[in-house]
């Protein structure tokens, strides 16, 4: 899979937004308190994906190096209808010099990889087109292409077990829970959905795992399986006169009988920037006040944020059935489709950088284990990279940087919302960090007691003096994220 390809593939979407309001679970306005597990063993609970390799002569190698990030994902590097195209052919390892390179390289780095298999060869597969007409590579597999499936899988999990590529968490399929007859025949994302079946085929998603994942797991005992990344388009709602929901392909999973045939639940969940009528940028927190359709099916009508909409969705589905699975942010990102944003001087940029760390720290605070934005390499899907169009940092990257650094390994504590301004706590390395921002956008001060912190500074690290008002400090709040940071006592 190329850049392009996936970019074509992932304009289909349009094509998925057939949804109606849900309601969901407690709004952000309620304080929490409760810890978290972060990284499921990595450095860092945050990540990137890369559609181009990662390799030490590249200049994504130093990028990835100086983010500090635990995960790398890997779509587009493994392809069953390339690597056996024969039921009985053996593998085409040669072919994979180049990405076993890549593993090495991440080795070196310190970052774990999740690596996708998916584009099946035709004859496993159930026959459908995709919307092109042509018979579609990332369809579902047929019962009996199952086991075949799963023995490929093994001999990739044996190979790359090996220490010096260091392998261990596999990504069956990329957003399966999409119908393969609206999106391309080629496409990179999908194609087990069945817009007919009420759980939208996920009940054959799971009868695959259940049959492919002893074969994996015998063959690499640290071996994790990660269903695909669901794209999660809708809440889980029929969509009328039989038709099932995308929402309702997880439990499709679990009444397969599938939960022991999967360790890790992860999702995507991206936003979209705005101008107003007058082309100004809308700066405000995208995750809980604004959004596409899509988001505000999430969303709105709870006033919850988009991502800790889905979380709470596939958290309730997986109680229904006695499962407890972590969840994982395996795709977000902020993109946008206007011309203006084609400008390296668009303030969208700007925005953008305060909205991965508004999604950054919702998603740990919502006890997810960890978020992988998509891009790294720019200018990415729909401007979406975190890196320009020569591979130099947008403020975006800034931002993701510092936030990895200080609260990759961070455990959460407690969030709050008082006048409009989100605050999140977190505990790192025994200091207390405490993140702020206006959700609406509009500036606000903020009094907080001078005794219970050492320091502030900005999205990207740099000190703030903010001015002393007796015993508090008086901090100047926007949509700009600012971090407080005290010691724990």
């Amino acid at each position: 899979m190329v850049a392009a390809e996936l970019a074509r593939g992932k304009n289909m979407r349009t094509l998925l937004i057939m949804l109606t309001a849900l309601l969901v679970t407690s709004a952000l306005s309620k304080p929490t308190a409760h810890g978290q597990s972060s990284a499921l063993g990595t450095k860092s609970a945050f990540g990137i994906e890369s559609n181009l390799p990662i390799l030490p002569e590249s200049p994504l190698y130093a990028r990835v190096a100086s983010l500090g990030t635990g995960w790398v994902r890997l779509n587009g590097r493994i392809s069953w209808r390339k690597l056996q195209p024969l039921p009985d052919s053996p593998i085409a390892w040669a072919s994979l010099s180049e990405f076993e390179r890549e593993l090495k390289a991440l080795r070196a780095l310190g970052a774990k990889p999740i690596v996708v298999v998916d584009d099946h060869p035709l004859w496993a597969t159930l026959g459908r087109a995709g919307a092109d007409g042509k018979p579609s590579h990332c369809d579902a597999l047929k019962d009996e292409a199952f086991e075949a499936f799963g023995r490929f899988l093994a001999q990739l999990a044996a190979r790359y077990a090996a220490p010096e590529f260091n392998v261990h968490d596999w990504e069956l399929g990329n957003e399966p829970d999409v119908d393969p007859r609206l999106v391309p025949s080629t496409s990179a994302f999908g194609c087990w959905g069945d817009v007919s079946d009420p759980f939208y085929g996920g009940e054959r998603y799971g009868r695959m795992l259940k049959v492919v994942a002893p074969l994996v797991r015998a063959a690499n005992s640290k071996a994790r399986i990660w269903i695909g990344g669901l794209l999660l388009n809708s809440p889980g709602i029929d969509e009328g006169e039989g038709k099932g929901s995308p929402g309702r392909f997880f439990e499709g999973i679990l009444r397969a009988g599938a939960a022991d045939a999967f360790d890790v639940v992860p999702f995507h969940a991206y936003l979209g920037y705005a101008e107003d009528a007058q082309g100004n940028p809308i700066t405000l927190d995208y995750d809980y006040a604004f959004g596409s359709s899509p988001q505000i099916a999430w969303s709105q009508m709870q006033a919850q944020s988009f991502v800790a909409a889905k979380a709470a969705f596939l958290k309730r589905v997986m109680q229904q059935y006695g499962v407890n699975k972590p969840l994982f942010l395996n795709e977000g990102g902020f993109h946008c489709r206007l011309p203006s944003c084609e400008s390296p001087n668009s303030p969208f940029y700007e925005v953008q950088a305060n909205a991965v760390v508004h999604a950054s720290v919702r998603t740990l605070s919502a006890g997810i284990s960890g978020y992988i934005w998509y891009t790294l390499e720019g200018p990415g899907w729909r401007n979406g990279g975190l890196l320009d169009r020569n591979q130099r940092p947008r403020p975006a990257f800034n931002a993701y940087r510092f936030l990895s650094s200080q609260l990759g390994n961070a455990r959460f504590l407690s969030k709050s919302q008082e006048s409009n301004i989100a605050r999140y706590r977190f505990r790192s390395r025994s200091r207390l960090f405490e993140v702020v921002w206006s959700i609406d956008g509009v500036p606000r001060t903020l009094r907080v007691p001078s005794s219970q912190y050492t320091s502030v500074v900005d999205r990207e690290g740099r000190s703030l003096s903010p001015r002393r008002e007796g015993n508090d400090l008086v901090i100047e709040v926007s949509a700009r994220p600012v971090y407080l940071i005290g010691a724990l006592r």
